[in-house]
């Protein structure tokens, strides 16, 4: 416990300004069916955020849940948000296909992605992104495909973060 003490300590001196508690909260399905949590995007999201000096914790419980990133129960999300600690919510929904005449391997996702301020209620960003694995000389995993795009989610809400900050 008093490793944790002193590594937020150190987060709090080495990145002044930039050590916020980021709850995530990713929907993310292929072909109608829940992405099972070693493919998730959700990891890129949760790896580059914490690379950039933010601590962020996820419900491990969420991905078998409906999608909640709706005007209608967004506010369920900000609550979870709020009561563990966070200052913002990172909300992406991720809708994967396999690609029609293709095996499994060769996927389409489509991300939308938000960052909320978890106290105002607030939608600082809003984004939306496709990826695909087939334009690729050698044929990326699935899962290397859902990592990086999760790395890029999470550099976009880092720009939003660092804008506001700014302000």
């Amino acid at each position: 416990m008093k490793i944790v003490g002193v590594l937020l300590l150190l987060c709090f001196v080495i990145f002044p300004g930039f050590c916020e508690t980021i709850y995530i909260y990713t929907y993310e399905v292929c072909s109608d069916e829940p992405v099972p949590p070693e493919f998730q995007v959700k990891e890129g999201i949760l790896d580059g955020l914490f690379d950039a000096g933010h601590i962020v914790f996820d419900d491990m419980s969420d991905s078998s849940q409906p999608d909640l990133l709706g005007t209608d129960t967004i506010d369920t999300l900000i609550t979870t948000a709020r009561k563990g600690g966070a200052y913002y919510l990172v909300g992406a929904r991720i809708i994967s296909h396999v690609l029609s005449g293709s095996d499994k391997n060769q996927i389409e996702s489509t991300a939308t992605y938000y960052l909320y301020d978890v106290y105002s209620g607030k939608l600082i960003k809003e984004g939306m992104t496709k990826v695909d694995n087939r334009t690729n000389s050698i044929t990326l995993s699935k899962q290397l495909l859902w990592f990086r795009l999760g790395h890029y989610i999470s550099d976009e809400i880092s720009q939003a973060y660092e804008k506001k900050q700014k302000e």
